[in-house]
């Protein structure tokens, strides 16, 4: 791999986990923040219900979150009825999205 794809690569897993951190003091002061409705996550940006409409029927379907960062999307494909997997970059947001699995009583690997 390129040196400078490496830094980048490095960088960014910083940044994101420098953010999950400061999430994390927020969460084990107030876990009931990781749990959260559908709408909330849906809603929080123009294009995003629009995009899970085009998913269709998501019951018995295998889906992989690449780049799931908080891990919300995966929660929401979860209630849907898919199988998730999700991965990240960053550590410090795997664990959240653990977390955050956990609190919305959902299975997500």
């Amino acid at each position: 791999m390129p040196k400078l794809l490496e830094q980048r690569i490095a960088e960014e897993r910083q940044f994101h986990d420098d953010q999950a951190v400061q999430r994390a003091k927020t969460f084990a002061e107030q876990p009931e923040l990781l749990k959260f409705p559908d709408d909330e996550y849906l809603d929080h940006a123009s294009w995003i219900r629009s995009a899970f409409q085009q998913l269709e029927q998501l019951s018995g379907k295998v889906i992989l979150d690449y780049g799931c960062g908080h891990g919300m999307a995966s929660v929401v494909l979860a209630r849907a009825g898919a199988q998730v997997s999700a991965f990240d970059l960053s550590p410090g947001y795997i664990c959240e999205a653990r977390q955050r699995a956990e609190a919305n009583d959902v299975s997500i690997s």
